[in-house]
């Protein structure tokens, strides 16, 4: 162990030690040129293998690249100390990190909103060079002096090359894949994809992290713990696998922010945001929509025209970016594809000063009206256009005398026939247009939900609207690898489960996890029959080592009557049993 005590750096000196972290330890110094405050991060002499001190030295490169975005902390130096080893000089932020406070005190919905615009804008700024943070998470969110909120460790930052910055980013720095082919990750705050195998970490991995932290300082808790439950590492990864979130407890956030967080930290990636940017925008809607003042976007001026105070807000949808789409194309009424454009449709045609629509003549003086002002007469087409043909309006034909008594009689008959009429075929009509729109399922119910397997093994259960969870136990083996390698399993074959499960939700989707009960420790074990007996599985199906089966039943039915599977939630209808053994 290196001792903790400050290096000697000359023109800079040594207050305090800030923090000591795996790799690296971080100082208080004052600098005495310009005078000032700044706080040193110093590598340990132990960790200087060449690997290491290629990824230092990234961080300081990466960091100076953004350190002109004021969400981002400044990068103000680095060099080598006099026992050899590598420092940053950067900003000092003696507000701490929010890590320190998030457990504690949780900010209002108008604090959270200001700062997720800032960071968005901070991490769209890294993602146009091709910088990729992967570890945005409270603790390295700092507070400046004056309470300004600011991004920093991009430690295990890297490059990603789908970004048209990249190439220059990658170049400049010289970094090879072999420095940032690790991905690190702070459990609670990463995306699903940063825990498969291979893990994934990209711009989209930040966009879910971002949401996570916001998450996590709305509530004092991270999106994948349950209050009062077991919250362990292995419970948040199985969580993390398997796309669950847990329900905010405050009333006062917004379903709107909600709606903006959940589909920041969709279980897809293709789900989420296009962009950071676009999360920003969404943001400044929620911002606007509870009446707060709408924090400024603050991104290069390669993004091109923003949305201004003044200018209409699009909607914003995961996997659109409208400040993207509106610099491809103008689209407005007289931009390229707009009416009038160049490409678009002609504009409707309308009448020059002095031209008007052609009207009927009126009908000559002397002559009676027909209903409507048409005469009983025959009208020219006076003033018609050329070649017009003439308009005739006969007169009516002469009707026999009808007693007022009798033909008052005869109207409130007619009347009342034709309500009667009018009131049967709005209601058969109703009954007809509700019949046709509500759905219509045939055969078992588990077998009309629509199962697809992702990308990280788990599987997506959508539930059509208006399916209701089925009366009884249904299954429906999902994998059945049954082989010479994997027999069948019979009689008295011990079988090792893992379990998930979840709400059976008309209209929803849920992931279910089929290594839920693995990474969570809470496998079981049961004999071949007492599992066929507990999913309801017919003669001839067959299961093994490997296979997957999704069962469905009422509510409380799998904690009442199959106990032998471990479901303790009465509320769930759907579970996910996968034999691992």
């Amino acid at each position: 162990m290196r001792d903790l005590d400050p290096p000697s750096i000359p023109g800079f000196r040594p207050l305090r030690a800030l923090g000591h972290g795996g790799f690296s330890d971080v100082y208080l110094y004052e600098q005495q040129m310009p005078r000032r405050q700044v706080a040193i991060k110093v590598l340990r002499t132990e960790s200087l293998t060449p690997a290491v001190r290629a990824r230092f030295a990234t961080e300081a490169h990466l960091m100076a690249r953004l350190s002109g975005h004021t969400g981002i902390a400044d990068i103000l130096a680095a060099d080598v100390d006099e026992a050899g080893e590598p420092y940053l000089v950067m900003e000092h932020c003696p507000g701490g990190s929010l890590g320190d406070v998030y457990r504690t005190r949780s900010m209002s919905v108008a604090e959270v909103l200001r700062l997720g615009v800032r960071l968005a804008c901070a991490l769209e700024s890294a993602h146009r060079q091709g910088i990729v943070h992967r570890d945005v998470k409270p603790a390295n969110i700092l507070l400046t002096e004056y309470g300004v909120a600011v991004l920093a460790d991009f430690g295990i930052s890297t490059v990603d090359d789908a970004f048209p910055g990249s190439a220059s980013t990658r170049l400049e720095l010289d970094l090879q894949e072999e420095a940032s082919s690790a991905v690190g990750m702070s459990l609670p705050w990463a995306a699903p994809e940063a825990l498969a195998r291979p893990p994934v970490s990209d711009a989209r991995s930040d966009q879910y992290g971002l949401a996570a932290t916001l998450y996590s300082l709305l509530e004092s808790r991270s999106p994948h713990e349950v209050p009062g439950g077991p919250n362990g590492s292995a419970h948040l990864t199985g969580r993390i696998r398997s796309g669950f979130i847990a329900a905010m407890a405050r009333t006062d956030v917004p379903e709107s922010l909600q709606t903006v967080l959940r589909a920041a930290m969709s279980y897809d990636p293709g789900a989420r945001y296009e962009s950071c940017l676009a999360l920003a925008l969404a943001l400044q809607q929620v911002q606007r929509e509870i009446g707060e003042s709408v924090t400024a976007l603050e991104v290069p001026l390669s993004a091109g025209p923003l949305p201004g105070r003044a200018d209409p807000m699009p909607t914003i949808v995961p996997g659109h970016d409208p400040a993207r789409e509106a610099a491809r194309s103008d689209g407005g009424p007289s931009g390229p594809g707009g009416p009038g454009g160049p490409g678009g449709p002609a504009p409707w045609p309308t009448a020059e000063p002095g031209e008007s629509t052609w009207v009927p003549a009126e009908h000559p003086a002397g002559t009676a009206a027909a209903p409507g002002g048409v005469s009983s007469q025959q009208v020219t087409n006076a003033g018609a256009p050329a070649g017009a043909a003439p308009v005739t309006a006969m007169a009516p034909p002469v009707m026999p005398a009808v007693a007022p008594a009798a033909r008052t009689a005869g109207r409130v008959a007619l009347i009342a026939a034709v309500t009667f009429v009018v009131l049967a075929f709005v209601a058969g009509g109703s009954m007809l247009v509700d019949w046709i729109s509500m759905p219509h399922f045939t055969g078992r119910a588990v077998d009309n939900a629509e199962v697809s397997r992702t990308a990280a093994g788990a599987y997506e259960v959508s539930v059509p609207e208006g399916l209701e969870a089925p009366e009884q136990l249904e299954s429906r083996i999902l994998e059945s690898p049954v082989d010479a390698a994997e027999p069948a399993l019979e009689g008295a074959d011990e079988a090792v489960v893992s379990v998930d499960t979840a709400r059976w939700t008309p209209g929803g989707t849920v992931v279910l996890n089929p290594r839920e009960g693995e990474t969570a420790g809470t496998l079981q074990r049961m004999d071949a029959e007492t599992l066929r007996g507990a999913l309801a599985l017919g003669p001839d199906e067959e299961i093994s080592a490997g296979s997957v089966v999704l069962a469905a039943a009422p509510a409380a039915y799998f904690v009442n009557v199959t106990p032998e599977l471990g479901v303790s939630a009465s509320e769930s209808t759907l579970v996910l049993v996968s034999i691992v053994e």
